[in-house]
């Protein structure tokens, strides 16, 4: 098994208690110090492979190799950009060649309808998940690092619903004397008497949900650390998330945990104040037009772990979800909410190596030498 404390490397960031501005010292919790010295063992053990990644996509964007001489051709051969968009639209349109990949059949003449119900039914979950593009998406990240990963969750929205509802009101008629004539008030007006209600259909608004289903979206393999023993997204092994976010992002993404039923975040409030220093390689390689800085909703470094965890060593460890904002903050510390107990990540490989590995074989690794000779020695 590999050792994951073989590359000694300075972390980053401390991970023992921290001193703001105010000669405050923040003492960090139990959570925290494990999440941190998870994220920074893993981050440097994973540090080789990543920076591969980094030039795989560097290839595949059609970064041009160095010239040696003036009398070589400027001209960039993209074989990897080509490999890519050709394969991975050969293979999407072999994986799903209908709206409804599934094929369902009728046995009985009365089927028919159930027939095309069941796939009327997948085909509309599918566009309104996405679940085509998502998957197109990590198909061609799996081309280009020989892995593709994915998020999964729950996806609950709600909205304001209208409705035809009864409704009673009052009935009202005019009033008239013993001879029929309608009777007039003062002003000349036709006077009324109320003899009842009566029933009408009116249109009321209600907040209802009106998604409640399976969602599928692709995920950076920048933004994810993985055991280093992990193989399989069904084994036991933690994964950790790092999200740069804002302030005003985080307070979006409490509101939707309330609406799931989750308590609010930890120490929002010493957060707002907090400014913070990120890691600015972690977020250059998750986003690519990163220089713009909002001085009033400054960015937040989120790591999300997932995984079985205790304080006390004697206790029973759990799967737990654990929210570290900043390096220091204990945002939230629960019990895993998902009823498969498992983290929202999964993956796909473009090929398996024959070595036990997380990570598979991409194009851009395959066909790196032929691309390389093309665009130095005959180019």
């Amino acid at each position: 098994m590999p050792d994951i404390k073989t590359k000694s490397k300075t972390p980053h960031y401390r991970v023992d208690s921290l001193q703001s501005k105010s000669n405050e010292v923040i003492e960090l919790t139990p959570a925290v110090k494990f999440v941190i010295e998870a994220w920074n063992d893993w981050d440097n053990f994973w540090s080789d492979k990543m920076n591969k990644f980094e030039e795989y996509y560097q290839r595949w964007k059609n970064k041009p190799p160095r010239r040696d001489e003036d009398w070589q051709s400027q001209f960039q051969k993209r074989l990897t950009w080509q490999a890519v968009a050709t394969l991975v639209a050969r293979f999407h349109s072999i994986l799903f060649p209908i709206s409804a990949p599934i094929e369902a059949e009728a046995t009985e003449t009365q089927d028919e309808g159930y027939r095309i119900i069941a796939k009327s039914i997948v085909a509309h979950w599918f566009k309104l998940g996405k679940i085509t593009k998502e998957f197109l998406s990590g198909m061609r990240s799996a081309g280009i690092y020989g892995s593709g990963l994915f998020e999964d969750d729950w996806f609950v929205k709600t909205g304001n619903v209208a409705e035809k509802i009864e409704k009673q009101i009052p009935d009202f008629r005019a009033m008239v004397d013993g001879q029929g004539n309608k009777v007039l008030d003062e002003q000349g007006n036709i006077r009324s008497e109320q003899i009842g209600t009566r029933t009408i259909l009116a249109e009321e608004k209600k907040k209802k949900v009106i998604e409640d289903r399976y969602r599928l979206r692709k995920t950076s393999i920048f933004s994810w650390r993985i055991h280093p023993y992990k193989k399989d997204d069904d084994d036991d092994y933690p994964v950790i998330k790092q999200e740069f976010i804002t302030y005003n992002d985080l307070i979006l993404m409490e509101k939707r945990a309330q609406e799931y039923g989750i308590s609010k975040f930890d120490n929002m409030d010493k957060l707002k104040e907090d400014r913070f220093k990120i890691d600015e390689k972690s977020y250059t390689r998750i986003q690519k037009d990163s220089d713009f800085k909002d001085k009033n909703n400054p960015r937040i470094e989120l790591l999300t772990y997932w995984g079985y965890y205790s304080e006390n060593e004697d206790d029973e460890k759990k799967p737990m979800c654990i929210g570290v904002a900043n390096r220091k903050y204990e945002l939230w510390n629960k019990e895993n909410p998902y009823w498969h107990q498992k983290s929202p990540l999964t993956h796909i490989v473009w090929t398996e190596d024959e070595k036990e590995s997380y990570y598979g074989i991409g194009l851009a690794e395959i066909g790196g030498d032929a691309e390389d000779r093309v665009n130095t020695n005959i180019n």
